[in-house]
């Protein structure tokens, strides 16, 4: 805080702001015994700040209690900007500052500045636990007190400047007197609760800890649908991921929907018009089912998403930037081992793969797996960009497969990667490095190996038990003692509606 000089100010007062800056007790006994009034002469100065002010803000503790012995009513004074010297401490988190303008002027915690805020506002965005609870202690309807401009609450400041400490020791010092309170909506458009604001900034931590206040997750069951919009609306990443799961394992929403939706229809089938009734509220169940899966095939659709891209943005970078780098200049004289790679009838060109000279072969092999990786990651993420129908098993099966071979072409990418840079020497006089990359290879088989006949029974038990239950429909009744239904012709669309 700067103090200008006035050339027409006295030479006393300007010395007691000096005094307050560097905190010097003994220069403020020296300008009060000089002057008793000086003190009470600070209103009639130009500055708009009291020596008060500025102790607090730099937290010299020992100058604010001697000004509060000399004069106790500075703590009511506020600044320009509408501020008491106890904002000041607060929002800086000189706590014993703040302890002894409290036994001066507790009523100071429900000053409000130009901003609409108070002192309990300033600590809790600035992350000064102990302050905050000073002031609490002080007084306990300063909680309850809300920003003026938007009405946020300090709870939604506690989100809003991710201040985790703070809001745990606001909701342990309030308990369950103020339900209101910890429910409270804040800003335009309706309002929001701290759990949307808290998915809105993707603060996972804050998200867990709220979900467990019975207070916030009651209100939960109540917005769960502003809050699936919200997520829906966060681009396909990891962090939207793990906000999903964490509101899925709290119960709040399970698959995109309310649980308290999800009740299963049973068919009754004692009578050919009670069967048509049955068949009527499987198809129901069954679209239940479909729209209840929807956010599963879209979480699925998003991860994959993130691998190919992935994949796509390693490949690329592989391509354009192979082991061994590029000739910076034109070379016509390198050798090795005895070895002529560059000479004047087959000169290096500046720009060039250094690894296309020296191991041609193996540069070969590596662009090749890398540009067909490239290619196959690619074809993934426009199959999931054009809406690729995750829910059909031969589909999917199909997609299975081409990420296999996308992680077949990328094993041996790196594979001739890492021999082109091992090397001649390492490679004759020492067999580790070989039999590890031999290995990696060898293990690499066998495990794509399993993955694809493991998807492919699955896919033949489904296509078998498709066929068989169109061959033998479930309604298809074989007891001697319903003759009339087995005389009942069953058409296409109930074998369809049971299938």
């Amino acid at each position: 805080m700067e103090i200008t000089e006035d050339h027409h100010e006295d030479d006393t007062t300007r010395s007691l702001y000096e005094a307050a800056v560097a905190g010097s007790v003994s220069s403020l006994i020296r300008l009060i015994q000089k002057d008793p009034l000086i003190l009470n002469k600070v209103s009639l100065t130009h500055f708009s700040e009291t020596p008060l002010h500025i102790s607090a803000l730099l937290g010299h503790l020992d100058f604010t209690k001697a000004l509060l012995i000399h004069n106790s009513r500075l703590a009511r004074v506020r600044d320009s900007l509408r501020r008491p010297p106890l904002l000041l401490a607060s929002a800086e988190g000189h706590k014993e500052t703040v302890e002894a303008l409290l036994k001066a002027y507790p009523d100071a915690c429900l000053f409000r500045d130009q901003d609409g805020r108070v002192p309990l506002h300033y600590a809790a965005m600035r992350g000064h636990a102990e302050v905050l609870a000073q002031l609490i202690c002080a007084k306990p309807e300063s909680v309850t007190l809300r920003v003026l401009d938007r009405g946020d609450t300090v709870f939604h400041l506690c989100v809003t400047y991710n201040q985790l400490e703070c809001l745990k020791l606001l909701v342990e010092e309030v308990g369950d007197n103020n339900r209101d309170v910890l429910s409270a909506r804040a800003g335009c458009d309706g309002g929001i609760t701290i759990l949307e604001l808290a998915v809105m900034l993707r603060q996972i931590e804050t998200l867990r800890y709220l979900l467990s206040l019975p207070v916030v997750w009651s209100e939960a069951n109540v917005v769960h649908g502003k809050v699936l919009n919200i997520v829906e609306n966060m681009p396909k990443d990891f962090v939207s991921l793990e906000i999903q799961r964490v509101l899925m394992d709290s119960g709040i929403i399970r698959n995109g929907r309310n649980e308290n939706e999800q009740q299963p229809l049973v068919p009754n089938n004692k009578s050919k018009k009670e069967g048509k009734k049955g068949r009527k509220s499987t198809k129901n169940v069954n679209e239940k089912r479909s729209s209840k899966s929807g956010n599963w095939v879209e979480e699925k659709r998003g991860m994959l998403m993130v691998v190919a891209t992935m994949i796509s943005t390693m490949t690329f970078q592989a391509a354009i930037n192979p082991p061994g780098g590029f000739w910076q200049e034109i070379n016509t004289n390198t050798a090795f081992g005895g070895v002529s790679y560059c000479n004047d009838t087959n000169p290096c060109f500046v720009g060039t793969a250094v690894s296309s000279y020296i191991h041609p072969d193996l540069y070969i092999n590596f662009q090749t797996a890398d540009t067909i990786c490239f290619l196959f990651s690619l074809s993934i993420t426009l199959l999931l960009i054009r809406g690729f129908p995750l829910h059909k098993r031969v589909l999917v099966w199909l997609l299975s497969v081409v990420m296999c071979l996308t992680l077949t072409f990328l094993t041996l990418t790196f594979n001739a990667g890492i021999k082109m840079v091992i090397p001649k020497r390492v490679d004759n006089e020492d067999l580790r490095s070989p039999v590890v990359i031999g290995s990696a290879t060898l293990f690499w088989g066998p495990m794509l190996g399993l993955v694809v006949l493991y998807q492919t029974i699955r896919l033949l038990v489904w296509l078998v038990k498709k066929l068989w239950r169109l061959v033998y429909p479930k309604n298809k009744m074989t007891s001697n003692s319903n003759a009339n239904l087995l005389q009942t012709p069953i058409n296409s669309h109930e074998i369809s509606s049971y299938v």
